[in-house]
């Protein structure tokens, strides 16, 4: 764009007896604000202490400003965000052009669900060639899908409450996945056999 030359004519003269004279201005280009940014995010990390991948297409910015309900970024998408609590949080994003105009503000709203509060149970010492039950706990077992690792000497790698018969301490990890929204939490125990 270019600087625009507008003539008009002057209401004074500039010398007695004389009749208006015309003088030009130089009034700069005015640029129109920008639309607000388009605003996505990547939804299958949906978790606390997940990263959200936040996404805009938008074009020809030269500062981004980012409002994730809990912190604020200046970062250009694809851009990582975490949550550490679950919750419902309004995302907004403004941006300013090459020339300096600002944006309408583009919202939206994430819900951050919770990790699954699991534990693996209290660590165990049994007798060499014994076994024993893995005291591993959750509310609502049959929400989740479970994975027990490593596999050695347990009855079922799949189940809350499987049965090891380990004949070295072994450390056992539990991890749950919620079925729903497919958030994971781990944990870990130990059996020594004596």
């Amino acid at each position: 764009a270019t600087n625009k030359i507008i003539a008009g004519t002057v209401g004074e003269t500039f010398t007695t007896g004389c009749n208006p004279d015309t003088i030009q201005y130089i009034v700069p280009i005015i640029h129109s604000n920008p639309a607000a940014p388009d605003l996505s995010f990547v939804n299958d990390t949906l978790c606390a202490k997940r990263p959200v991948q936040f996404n805009s297409t938008t074009t020809g910015v030269s500062i981004w400003r980012w409002d994730f309900g809990n912190g604020t970024g200046t970062a250009a998408p694809p851009l990582p965000h975490t949550y550490n609590n679950a919750g419902s949080y309004s995302v907004k994003l403004t941006i300013v052009d090459a020339f300096g105009c600002g944006s309408a503000q583009a919202s939206t709203s994430i819900i951050i669900n919770p990790l699954p509060a699991l534990s693996a149970g209290p660590d165990k010492m049994i007798s060499l060639g014994t076994s024993t039950t893995l005291d591993a706990t959750i509310t609502n077992p049959g929400n989740y899908s479970f994975n027990w690792t490593p596999a050695t000497f347990l009855s079922s790698t799949t189940l809350l409450n499987p049965v090891a018969n380990p004949d070295v301490m072994t450390t056992y990890t539990i991890t749950a996945m919620d079925k729903v929204n497919f958030c994971r939490a781990s944990d870990d125990m130990i059996v020594n056999p004596v």
